[in-house]
């Protein structure tokens, strides 16, 4: 019974030293934490009414991790974010800090960044047609219209209506499906159902290509056909190209011959065949008989849209739409590129549709003749199928008449089609009768469609409310006339350039480097709320994240460059070298030269090269300093510096520039007038 007693009180004792072992165990990891990381996902941009989980990871000093559970978060603003279970909720847009802590060691602080969701831009800003140039009398053919928005984004689901402008040689539904009717040319125009003053016009030659008549063979035209108008270097387009005749009719197996105007900037194949070759603009030109056709294209360099981009894609024409029979009056038009962005010195010829009504010269001068409504088109000389149509009406206020009061027709002009929040906007309002005659003097009638959005006053001043779509009326007599308008939040600045920035250029392997982006407008605004999107040249040499890190990976030379809105940065260059400083020791050679050597990265590609305190070279006359891969001779050596005549001692520096630290491995002594070494050095290390 004694034995048992003892057998069980040392089975006790163990138990207690047991647990009390583990507990200061325990307490010893807790209080030895040496490091708290932050863990979250950052590979997407956080938004207002998103949510993100942080997680705290805790290091010890035996390298082992776990996580810290019900810990509290702290130096937030809580009204950008709210933090409740490790749960971070974005609550407004700006910028907060934020971190932890546990047993008294604080975590890493963390950054996030909170944006507002962009709003889809639904306001029509041109239209491109799609579809075949050439029919024959009797075909159909299907034409598709995309339409744009103001940053050359395709807006969905967004409807036109089709018009022929001469409904004798072709018909189109409201689906854009055409029938030829007719040999010869005709014009199909595209509006844009919300916004009818964005339209676009498209070319159709219909043919007649009877087998019981003899087919002249001269080409009289040639039309070129391409999928687009831009291509990147080294990418390539297939052109293709039709020949026809003077009666219109289709050429079958005409030979075509290709070329290109600066094989340079892109070469074409003898099939029409075209790749991009250096970044430029290009003229591809298609030779059947004597007729030469032009196809206009841009190469630019890989996943980058040119500074100047030249290249049309939309025209608006402005100036009177009423005018008097016998009048004169300018229309001035302006084309835009793809960024929305004016394109100087543009060329246009003017056209008009009807010229019984209104003639207009090269310059835009209309002259009006005849009472009536006619369509003025202005088309780019560079791109012909980017088009704009200007609708006039031309009234007779003869003062003999006596002029019916009654409206029937009511024309709103405004200077743009988007205001800010707090911008105003004045329009005007013309009435006219049934005789399309100006009535002077009408009263008119302004409302808005949505007051919260923009109100109007009596005159017809529009103010922005809030951000929104919002339609303005102007009433005489009993007809209302539309006026479509966007009221937008803020500026809608577009991307100008994007600028990097970083302390230095230069990194050792697995170093990291801090790359900053400053993006400004085109009025010079520094942009604060834009998402970089960072790409390295060369992901083996250096990575870059999310955020502007870059990892350097093995040594080498990579470009770093960030995109904002489709416009791309300079070009940021990145060098890994093996080590910032390398030290080697002279020899002498005839002449004494001793002592120790370095040469030492610094910023921009430039190279610091050190004498250090125990050089000491032997008069010689005009002996110089190079650096070579060989420590026989100077070739394909840099010339550092020329060293007096005199005896050099260190310490001296040199600097020289465009030259990395792994470039050269030896230091060359060399004596001019003898042309031969006095001095070389051991390998760099």
């Amino acid at each position: 019974m004694k034995k048992k007693k003892i057998c069980i009180s040392i089975i006790f004792s163990i138990c207690i030293m047991y647990l009390f072992h583990n507990c200061i165990f325990e307490d010893a990891i807790d209080d030895k934490i040496t490091n708290i990381t932050v863990r979250y996902n950052s590979s997407k941009p956080l938004y207002i009414k998103d949510t993100i989980h942080l997680k705290a990871i805790a290091e010890n000093q035996y390298n082992e991790f776990f996580t810290i559970e019900n810990n509290k978060w702290y130096g937030f603003d809580s009204t950008i974010v709210s933090v409740k279970n490790n749960i971070v909720t974005a609550l407004s847009r700006g910028s907060i800090r934020i971190k932890t802590q546990f047993n008294g060691i604080e975590s890493e602080e963390i950054t996030l960044n909170i944006l507002e969701r962009e709003i889809v831009d639904t306001i029509p800003a041109n239209i491109a047609i799609n579809g075949k140039q050439i029919v024959t009398v009797g075909d159909t053919t299907s034409l598709k219209a995309t339409v744009y928005n103001k940053t050359s984004s395709p807006i969905m689901n967004a409807k036109v209506i089709w018009v022929s402008l001469d409904t004798a040689k072709a018909t189109i539904n409201t689906k854009g499906l055409l029938m030829a009717k007719k040999r010869g040319q005709v014009s199909i125009r595209a509006s844009s159902v919300t916004a009818p003053t964005i339209q676009s016009l498209f070319e159709i030659i219909i043919t007649s290509d009877s087998i019981n008549n003899r087919v002249d063979t001269v080409a009289t035209f040639v039309s070129i056909t391409g999928a687009k108008n831009t291509i990147e270097i080294g990418e390539t387009l297939a052109l293709s190209a039709t020949a026809l005749n003077s009666t219109q009719q289709i050429i079958a197996n005409k030979p075509i011959t290709w070329y290109s105007e600066n094989p340079s900037i892109a070469s074409v194949s003898s099939t029409g065949l075209v790749t991009g070759k250096t970044s430029g603009m290009v003229v591809i030109h298609a030779k059947a008989s004597n007729y030469i056709a032009n196809y206009t294209l841009a190469v630019l360099e890989q996943n980058r849209v040119p500074a100047l981009d030249t290249i049309p894609v939309s025209i608006t024409i402005n100036g009177r739409q009423l005018i008097g029979g016998g009048d004169t009056t300018s229309l001035k038009a302006t084309v835009y590129n793809r960024t929305s962005s004016t394109i100087m010195n543009a060329k246009v010829i003017w056209v008009s549709l009807d010229t019984a009504k209104a003639t207009i010269n090269t310059k835009g001068l209309l002259m009006a003749k005849k009472r009536g409504q006619v369509s003025i088109r202005a088309s780019s000389v560079t791109a012909p199928t980017i088009q704009s149509l200007f609708e006039i009406i031309i009234t007779s206020d003869s003062i003999n008449n006596r002029v019916d009061t009654v409206a029937t027709f009511v024309s709103i002009t405004g200077a743009k089609n988007t205001i800010e929040i707090g911008e105003t906007l004045a329009l005007s309002a013309t009435a006219l009768n049934s005789t399309q005659q100006i009535i002077a003097n009408k009263p008119i009638t302004w409302y808005s469609e949505n007051p919260s959005i923009a109100s109007v006053s009596s005159t017809g001043l529009v103010t922005g409310k809030t951000s929104g779509m919002v339609v303005i009326h102007a009433k005489a007599s009993n007809y209302i006339a539309n006026y479509t308008l966007a009221v937008n939040a803020m500026p809608q600045s577009s991307v100008a350039r994007v600028e990097l920035s970083a302390s230095k250029n230069f990194l050792t392997p697995q170093q990291t480097l801090s790359i900053s982006a400053k993006v400004y407008n085109t009025a010079q605004t520094l942009l604060t709320d834009k998402t970089v999107i960072w790409k390295s040249s060369n992901n083996n040499i250096v990575s870059i994240s999310s955020n502007g890190i870059v990892t350097a990976v093995s040594m080498g030379t990579a470009n770093i460059t960030g995109t904002v809105d489709g416009i791309s940065s300079n070009n940021f260059k990145v060098n890994v070298i093996s080590k910032l400083t390398r030290t080697a020791s002279m020899n002498p050679v005839g002449h004494y030269a001793m002592g120790d050597i370095s040469i030492t990265q610094m910023n921009n590609d430039s190279l610091l090269i050190t004498f250090h305190n125990n050089l000491n070279i032997d008069p010689a006359l005009s002996i110089e300093l190079h650096l070579s891969n060989s420590q026989t001779n100077i070739s394909s050596a840099k010339l550092v510096s020329s060293l007096s005549n005199g005896r050099n001692v260190g310490p001296r520096t040199f600097t020289i520039s465009n030259t990395l630290v792994d470039t050269y491995n030896y230091a060359v002594i060399w004596c001019r007038p003898a042309n031969v070494r006095t001095g070389y050095s051991t390998m760099f290390q």
